[in-house]
């Protein structure tokens, strides 16, 4: 094997030396990915080597991402679902007041 082969490559993302087996080019990573990592390293181009560790990191910190906008959308889908079981609440009231004094 030659020298060129082993030889350490520098990341784009933390600077650091690192073996050609523990990085990837940043052009195969999925172009969300790529954009949200960018916002943090501006500098990466789509030639550039991310080491695997930051890699995971990146991946890690968008997966939190994902999880605190489930959650949240299931807290407003929860809100919003008891805000709409007031109104019809509030309809079936409306109805029976207005049959019991024949408005209807």
């Amino acid at each position: 094997m030659s020298k060129t082969a082993t030889a350490p490559v520098i990341c784009q993302v933390c600077k650091k030396p690192k073996s050609p087996h523990s990085r990837m080019i940043a052009g195969l990573i999925r172009p969300s990915l790529l954009e949200f990592i960018k916002k943090k390293s501006p500098h990466l181009d789509s030639k550039s080597f991310i080491c695997l560790d930051d890699f995971g990191e990146f991946r890690k910190e968008i997966r939190h991402l994902h999880e605190k906008i489930d959650h949240l959308l299931r807290r407003q889908y929860n809100r919003l679902f008891e805000i709409q079981q007031i109104q019809i609440e509030l309809l079936v009231q409306s109805l029976a007041f207005r049959r019991r004094f024949g408005l209807l």
